[in-house]
């Protein structure tokens, strides 16, 4: 099988590419604007939401930021006249150079539908699917959304008497969910190909996924696995002190189909 890592990067890169033809199309829409129907570009108004956003707040957000190579005296001096130009400069610009400026693919959730496609492909047509409805694993317990969002405000007493403590730091909801050999998979996927703040970050969260799901396997003694599917660089040597082993598995795809195999 294809390194986990190698497949998301193609898929990456062919995402860009779609969203490029996506971007263009939306460029050349701002440039057809009629400006009497909108004298101010903070008024423009579209059924075509992107469209409307990257008028309003996304290009203006990045003239301000450098708002004197623009030829503006102030950062708030921004016309339609240099919203065109910006616009013309990306359009104008080799392609190398516009894929920069179209939508991230490493924002779309695709790296875990990749992930997600990959262990299916091992497993069996749709074993695994987008966890729905949203649930997180904390307190020793698998809750929804809406428990979740009362332990950010305090303690939350559930229907047993039993007390799940306040969250202290969030957490990220369980992104996929599966039943193989009669056991329930819950995964937390990530996929970091570079460190720094962004990988870090991660890492705290796959930390707090692991964490709460030791403790739910300390309290629950049943047939719920926990999965924390990490791959790229800066993820694939984070070190995790795990007390359940049997039930609770961290590691690359590659590594985590091996684990399941073992089941």
């Amino acid at each position: 099988m294809d390194n986990a890592n190698n497949i998301i990067d193609y898929h990456r890169q062919l995402a860009n590419i779609e969203n490029l033809k996506d971007a263009k199309k939306v460029w050349r829409k701002i440039l057809k604007i009629d400006t009497k129907l909108f004298p101010d570009y903070t008024l423009f108004k579209s059924d075509d939401k992107d469209l409307e956003n990257l008028v309003v707040n996304t290009l203006p957000s990045r003239l301000r930021k450098n708002y004197i190579h623009y030829g503006m005296k102030t950062p708030n001096d921004i016309k339609w006249r240099h919203i065109f130009k910006l616009v013309k400069y990306y359009l104008d610009a080799p392609k190398w150079l516009q894929i920069n400026f179209c939508k991230d693919s490493t924002r779309q959730g695709l790296d875990e539908n990749i992930q997600r496609d990959i262990l299916n492909d091992t497993f069996g047509e749709s074993v695994f699917k987008k966890c729905s409805p949203i649930t997180y694993v904390y307190g020793s317990r698998l809750i929804d959304k809406e428990t979740y969002k009362k332990c950010l405000k305090g303690r939350v007493v559930d229907i047993y008497g039993d007390t799940i403590p306040k969250v202290k730091f969030k957490r990220k909801d369980i992104d996929t969910m599966g039943t193989y050999k009669g056991k329930n998979f819950w995964v937390f996927q990530k996929y970091c190909k570079h460190g720094g703040g962004h990988g870090d970050n991660v890492k705290t969260e796959a930390t707090h996924f692991v964490n709460d799901a030791d403790d739910y396997c300390d309290k629950n003694k049943d047939n719920n696995y926990f999965i924390a599917q990490l791959d790229g660089a800066s993820l694939e040597s984070a070190d995790f002190n795990i007390r359940n082993p049997n039930r609770i598995f961290v590691g690359t795809t590659q590594e985590i189909i091996k684990q399941i195999k073992k089941i």
